[in-house]
């Protein structure tokens, strides 16, 4: 909600915007209830709020290189346990953050992406910016 207000101090009205097409907000499953329409009451477009199956970014990592990380195969990536900044798979631990950089290290346009993180944000953020 705080990025929101930045976003409407810098460039004015959102529900006037150029941008406001091109302004998505991601939630995991669990968020404020009535978050979704404060911020559609700040100018965010409905269609334009994701909220994620899960609890997590991590869980729309692509498997395959979840399973690279960990040492273990795609089908074990649902495993996975997550626990406050930590991140747990096959006897081994990693931040958030550590995750997170290895798996934009491994990323390459080969990669294939969940279909969640597909249907749900990259495809609505591609139509926007055509």
């Amino acid at each position: 909600k705080r990025k929101v207000a930045g976003l409407r101090e810098a460039f004015g009205d959102l529900t006037r915007s150029p941008f406001r097409d091109r302004l998505f907000v991601v939630f995991d499953s669990v968020h404020q209830p009535g978050l979704t329409a404060e911020l559609e009451g700040m100018g965010v477009l409905r269609n334009n709020i994701v909220t994620w199956d899960k609890n997590g970014i991590e869980y729309v990592y692509p498997e395959s290189l979840v399973a690279e990380v960990f040492s273990t195969t795609p089908a074990r990536v649902s495993e996975i346990m997550i626990t406050d900044d930590r991140v747990e798979l096959n006897g081994i631990a990693k931040t958030k953050n550590e995750l997170k950089s290895e798996i934009l290290r491994r990323l390459d346009s080969s990669t294939k992406l969940p279909d969640e993180l597909e249907t749900k944000l990259l495809a609505p953020v591609a139509v926007a910016i055509e």
